[in-house]
């Protein structure tokens, strides 16, 4: 066997536990596994290609036919196979199979959108990879770009993978022998393959196993139904494993991302007022590869079972190398920079508009739309690249352009396929926003929930807040401590059943794609924040007024849930503000070089948090100061204003709203009345910070003086005097100085004994301290002293600490 070492396997198999009182068939077999009624791990998956070997003859069926499994004999035992009563309420039966798509991948993918993009930093694998790409790229006589792969490892150590490569081959053969239209599909696009010279047959000598390392990539082909063109897509898998556990896309770079940011590319495509959109016809395949890398281009085909098989290897980049998207994206740089002077206007528009292979873009007029598209066709031809399914609003465009490059459909904006149930849809022919709507499952689990809340795509939030109602969901989910396949607790169940019903309103809603701006508009972006208990979000609108007439149209919303760790309400308030002014600023990032934004408004309902904005961030406890210094730097405080709650459409964004809800909201789409006026109109005026006497979390600033304790001058002669008698001598003229014995020829023996009790007082203040304490308060000494029977002599005590006391200040 060839094993492959995977992160996991599948989910838990059974999903729940089965109910074994009903399959009493199934007693006293042999089974592989005593635990199969039990949920558990899954460590390791046989393949199609060994199981076959494993069975044996004997099968036990139920009664019930194909509602109860069957065991099959295999040399493991028997195997439990089919469904299977659950013991749980409100489940009918168990499945036991993989699980279908990774939960983990569209819920990451879900709060990835949630988050406001940051551009990414080039690492050193980026810049080598970038040296790579400069270094090796040529350009041949009809302009095509001719790359390299961009090695980071050593190609010696990929092992062998045409054994891998034949084997997924001949499954992939069985399964078009099963399906004729696949394999029709996948013969014309092979035969079309070899026809445009994408591919070639591999020279003869490369055959036997002697040659210079090469790679043979598994293949297998998507059928798409929903495509108006190229349904079927051959898929490439370069990260299969050779024998050596080295894959193609291990040994090579990546490559900086330089996919355009589709955040921004929307925003830019609702800015004027003629909208154009097309695609770049198989992208990848229109950059050349060098000769020398075709080797590790292979792959193994045949037009019919009776044929041998074949060894093609690719001549341009191929979908399905680690390296593939960089080498597209920075081919098209380098043709943008190569012959951009040529074509002004396609420059920037290409710059701009494109997101992988798709192109949208705006203009003001169908004079600049058509020379733009002109423009754009000759950029991307100089570089051997079609930009075909052309589409518009606009007619004029579209009768310049080949009646073969158009498409007339509409136009969707997806990150990926794998998690649409609100897809952003574009007509051409309304010229709006709507959203594709896709019912989730009836069963109400955590699982069915999660599935359904995370595959929801709204990347401008133009329904921010049904998609907040369903994110609060999952945090009720997460508290109620259920299980994947329970059902949730009553309260839960309710609220999701209602937002599953009303999930098909929104197919009402139609956005406007274009906001309104022409050359001379005045465009305005006015932005609110708030924050709830429950969340905390942003929204923002573009205010254009062109002459007389103003509109205001929603662009985009953010939000986020709370943490479940207890925040104070100005606190998540300043959050908002932060989510707020990372909004504003990357929206006026992507607006700046198509048309100026002439002034902005940032408006809260929180006068704590807008004292915290209008002060400087020392001022305030690290959380605040933190945000506050953030938010600063992205947006001037001058630009924050204060307004009522009640005229706060990002309300919505802290609390959520069901689809019933947002249909006809008074705030949402357009915000409040007053913003159809002209701003010196507004009801709002200007913060002033002192209003707030003692604002909240201010620093307390504490002046600490420390000064190392005062040493008895006593002590410091005794640990310079090394002779008893005369540290006796020098305290008895040290005392004379202070007139605390009188001045005689000599020393007497009074003398030397007042010294030596001043001497044993300190010693006994410095090292028993706090047996003298004791005493002094009536307490009981330590054990030890208590032997001892310790006792003050008042009289003494006074006279030798007074003493003591002058002798210290006078020295």
């Amino acid at each position: 066997m060839e094993s492959l070492v995977v992160d996991k396997v599948t989910e838990r198999l059974p999903t729940v536990a089965v109910d074994v009182s009903a399959l009493s068939y199934l007693r006293n077999l042999p089974l592989a596994d005593d635990t199969y009624a039990v949920p558990g791990e899954i460590e390791m998956l046989i393949g199609a290609s060994i199981f076959p070997h494993l069975l044996l003859p004997n099968k036990v069926q139920g009664q019930h036919g194909h509602t109860t499994p069957c065991a099959l004999e295999t040399v493991l035992g028997y195997v439990i196979v089919g469904f299977a009563p659950a013991l749980i309420e409100n489940y009918a039966t168990v499945s036991y199979c993989c699980a279908a798509d990774s939960m983990e991948y569209v819920v990451r993918k879900f709060w990835e959108m949630e988050e406001v993009n940051v551009p990414p930093i080039l690492s050193p694998d980026d810049r080598e990879c970038e040296e790579i790409y400069t270094r090796t790229t040529v350009r041949e006589k009809d302009g095509r770009y001719v790359v390299a792969l961009p090695f980071k490892g050593d190609v010696s150590s990929l092992g062998d993978s045409r054994l891998m490569a034949e084997r997924r081959f001949m499954c992939l053969e069985r399964k078009m022998q099963s399906l004729p239209k696949l394999r029709k599909a996948y013969d014309d696009v092979i035969y079309e393959y070899l026809d445009k010279g994408y591919i070639s047959e591999a020279p003869p000598e490369t055959d036997n196993g002697n040659d210079a390392p090469s790679y043979f990539i598994p293949h297998h082909g998507v059928i798409r139904e929903d495509k108006v063109t190229s349904k079927l897509r051959v898929v490439l898998d370069a990260s299969a494993k050779t024998s050596t556990s080295v894959s193609l896309n291990d040994i090579l770079y990546g490559g900086t991302n330089l996919q355009g940011n589709l955040y921004k590319i929307l925003i830019n495509f609702r800015l004027f007022r003629i909208a154009l959109s097309a695609d770049i016809r198989q992208m990848f395949l229109c950059i050349g590869i060098r000769d020398c890398d075709h080797r590790f281009q292979r792959i193994l085909y045949r037009f019919t079972p009776e044929e041998p098989l074949k060894i093609y290897q690719f001549n341009r980049v191929c979908f399905g190398l680690k390296s593939s998207p960089f080498h597209a994206l920075r081919t098209i740089k380098q043709l943008t920079a190569d012959d951009g002077d040529s074509f002004p206007k396609a420059k920037e528009t290409v710059e701009t508009g494109l997101y992988m292979d798709d192109f949208v873009y705006c203009v003001d007029n169908e004079d600049e739309a058509v020379d733009t598209t002109s423009e754009v066709i000759g950029l991307m031809k100089a570089g051997q690249f079609d930009l075909v399914k052309w589409t518009s609003n606009s007619q004029r465009v579209l009768d310049s352009i080949p009646l073969s490059h158009r498409l007339s459909s509409v136009k969707e904006f997806d990150e990926s396929d794998v998690h649409k149930i609100l897809g952003l849809c574009w007509s051409p022919t309304t010229d709006v926003f709507s959203l594709k709507i896709c019912t989730p499952a009836e069963r109400c689990t955590k699982r069915t929930i999660l599935s359904c809340v995370a595959r929801i795509w709204d990347l401008m939030g133009f329904v921010a807040p049904v998609v907040l109602y369903a994110k609060l969901l999952i945090k009720e989910l997460w508290l109620s401590d259920c299980d994947w396949d329970d059902t949730p607790p009553d309260s839960i169940a309710k609220l999701w059943i209602r937002f599953r019903e009303e999930l098909p309103i929104l197919e009402q809603i139609k956005i406007p794609r274009h906001v309104g701006i022409t050359r001379d508009s005045v465009v305005n972006i006015i932005g609110f924040a708030d924050a709830s208990e429950k969340a905390y979000g942003a929204v923002v609108y573009f205010h254009v007024q062109n002459g007389d007439n103003i509109t205001v149209n929603l662009i985009s919303a953010k939000s986020k849930v709370s943490p479940s760790k207890v925040v104070s309400l100005a606190r998540l308030e300043l959050c908002a503000a932060l989510v707020l002014a990372t909004l504003i600023d990357t929206i006026v990032d992507a607006c700046n070089n198509r048309h100026p934004i002439d002034n902005i408004f940032a408006f809260s309902d929180s006068t704590v948090a807008l004292c915290w904005i209008h002060s400087s961030p020392h001022r305030w406890t690290t959380f605040v100061a933190n945000r506050v210094s953030k938010i600063q730097s992205l947006l001037s405080p001058q630009n924050f204003y204060h307004i009522p709650g009640s005229s706060n459409p990002a309300d919505c964004l802290s609390r959520g709203l069901t689809p019933s809800q947002i249909i006809d909201h008074p705030l949402w789409f357009h915000g409040p009345s007053w913003t159809n006026l002209r701003p010196s109109d507004w009801p709002v005026v200007a913060f002033n910070p002192s209003t707030m006497s003692q604002p909240p979390e201010e620093k307390k600033h504490t002046l600490i003086v420390s000064a190392p304790p005062e040493e008895s001058p006593i002590i410091v002669l005794a640990n310079r005097v090394s002779s008893w008698s005369k540290l006796l001598r020098c305290v008895v003229y040290m005392c004379r100085f202070m007139k605390k014995l009188p001045s005689r020829e000599y020393v007497s023996a009074a003398d030397l004994n007042f010294a030596e009790h001043l001497v044993l007082r300190e010693l006994q203040a410095l090292h028993f301290s706090n047996e003298i304490a004791n005493l002094r308060a009536g307490k009981p000494c330590s054990r030890t002293f208590q032997r001892l029977k310790p006792f003050l002599h008042e009289g003494s005590t006074r006279n030798s600490h007074r003493t003591l006391r002058e002798l210290n200040q006078g020295l």
